[in-house]
């Protein structure tokens, strides 16, 4: 690590423009947003439904002190992974470019980066084997939401009342998919519940609304193969889940975090053939991690 750190110049202007940098179809983080820790192995609480608890806690003068035994809480071990994506500029290239070579270098790399991350988070949270069996319900045929018979509305209340049966506390955040969000927004039992209030597009925060829920997100990032074809990082899922938007640890009880290493990410660059190539590298160190699986709950297959 002191060879590294001595070979390595970090860029304080670009790695400033990476941290703000947010690519705007990436919204994995409203599920598991990021909490910062120092270093890059942690053992992180997982919560189950005692972290949830309401303890009695009044106390009248001279008694004694209220005290509470519960069972240790489970634990996983945490490595967090480093991520790099390294973009190279020709000296030409930069001088005759009507942009910022270099910014535009940090956000294409800032870009790669924070759609990986939302694979991550998507692949985890759409895994059926992530949930306990009364978390999650996959539908089928008739019972899909583009169908007639379908009740998004009653399925959506169901996986609700788990959740806070599970722990004591509502979800906050309703996570959709691009074509489950687009069902919904046609759906007639929906539309119905906002003809006398609304005309015209139904948008998340009418969503919200009608299931008396925080916030309600869409994932729209799309990634491509090898073979150039694209696919949806989200599916045709709704995911409910309690989220600790403004913990800045992950020792609050929640769905899960983004874990990052403190101080990233960042960017460095260095310059090749005498001056003629410049590379701008940009450099994370995190991972997601689940904590709290009684605190979500999935809806899969809403598209027939």
């Amino acid at each position: 690590m002191a060879k590294l750190s001595k070979r390595r110049i970090v860029d304080p202007v670009l790695t400033e423009l990476a941290t703000g940098y947010k690519n705007a179809t990436c919204v994995g983080t409203e599920l598991f947003p990021v909490v910062l820790i120092e270093k890059e192995g942690a053992i992180i609480p997982k919560f189950g439904k005692e972290a949830f608890k309401l303890y009695k806690t009044s106390r009248a003068p001279g008694a004694k002190s209220n005290r509470v035994k519960h069972d240790p809480a489970e634990t996983v071990d945490v490595v967090l992974r480093e991520h790099d994506l390294t973009d190279s500029i020709d000296y030409r290239e930069d001088e005759e470019s009507l942009f910022n070579e270099q910014e535009r270098a940090v956000n294409f790399t800032s870009d790669a980066l924070d759609l990986q991350i939302e694979k991550e988070i998507a692949d985890l949270v759409q895994n059926p084997s992530t949930y306990a069996a009364d978390h999650k319900k996959a539908l089928s045929n008739t019972n899909c939401w583009d169908q007639s018979n379908g009740k998004p509305v009653a399925d959506i209340k169901e996986g609700i009342q788990t959740i806070r049966k599970a722990i004591g506390r509502k979800p906050n955040t309703l996570f959709l998919g691009a074509d489950t969000f687009a069902i919904l927004q046609e759906n007639e039992a929906i539309l119905e519940k906002l003809k006398y209030t609304k005309e015209g597009v139904v948008t998340e925060e009418d969503l919200a609304r009608i299931f008396k829920i925080e916030k309600v997100v869409v994932g729209e990032a799309i990634w491509e193969d090898d073979n150039g074809t694209s696919h949806d990082v989200w599916d045709d899922v709704a995911i409910l889940a309690y989220v600790a938007r403004d913990s800045k640890s992950p020792y609050t009880p929640a769905a899960g975090y983004l874990l990052r290493k403190a101080g990233y990410r960042v960017v460095d660059s260095w310059t090749e053939e005498n001056g003629k190539i410049i590379n701008v590298r940009t450099t994370d160190i995190r991972k997601p991690v689940l904590v709290g699986a009684d605190a979500m709950y999935l809806i899969s297959n809403t598209k027939k």
